[in-house]
C-alpha cells in the first residue's frame, strides 16, 4: 500500500510542478490556464457563471465562456470558452487532490460516528464514497495527461 501511495503521489507532485513551471511562462494556453490554478476557487455553479468573455486559453473572442474565479484577495476572475471546461476541473482537481480528498473523507464520518476508528477505517474502504474517488482521481488524473499530451507539451520521446 506505500508503494501504491508513493506512485501516486510522485505523479500528482510531477502535474503539479509540471503546471506551476507551465504557469511561470508568459504565453497564452495552458500556460494561462496553469497561471490561475493554484488560486482557482472550485469551478462549480455555485462559484461559476456563463458570461460572453474573450477566452484566455483559446483566444476566442466573445463566446460562450465560463468564469473561474480566484480565492486570492485581489485577483480578477478568468474566462474560459465552455467546451474547455472538463479541462478546466480536471486541472483543478489535481492541482487540489489533497482538498477533494479531505473533503470526502470528511464526508464520509459525518454518517460515520463510531468513536472507534478501526471500524471506520474498514466501512471506508469498502464504502461506494472511496470507490467514486478512486474512479473521479484516475479520471482527472489521465484527463490532465492527455491534456498535456494533446498540446504537445508532454511526450513520450522514444527516440532519444
Amino acid at each position: 500500500m506505500i508503494k501504491s501511495v508513493a506512485v501516486v503521489d510522485a505523479y500528482v507532485a510531477f502535474f503539479c510542478d509540471y503546471i506551476l513551471q507551465l504557469s511561470r511562462r508568459r504565453y497564452g494556453g495552458l500556460s494561462a490556464l496553469c497561471r490561475i490554478m493554484p488560486n482557482a476557487l472550485p469551478i462549480t455553479s455555485d462559484y461559476t457563471s456563463w458570461t460572453l468573455n474573450d477566452c484566455i486559453v483559446t483566444a476566442i473572442e466573445q463566446r460562450p465562456c465560463f468564469e473561474i474565479m480566484s480565492g486570492k484577495h485581489g485577483e480578477t476572475s478568468s474566462f474560459v470558452h465552455h467546451a474547455e471546461i472538463q479541462c478546466c476541473q480536471s486541472v483543478w482537481a489535481v492541482m487540489h487532490l489533497q482538498q477533494i480528498l479531505a473533503c470526502g473523507v470528511a464526508c464520509f464520518k459525518e454518517h460515520h460516528n463510531d468513536p472507534n476508528l478501526t471500524p471506520t477505517i474498514e466501512a471506508f474502504a469498502l464504502s461506494d464514497e472511496r470507490q467514486k474517488l478512486m474512479d473521479y482521481s484516475a479520471y482527472a488524473f489521465e484527463d490532465v495527461r492527455q491534456t498535456f499530451f494533446e498540446d504537445n507539451i508532454v511526450q513520450n520521446n522514444t527516440n532519444m
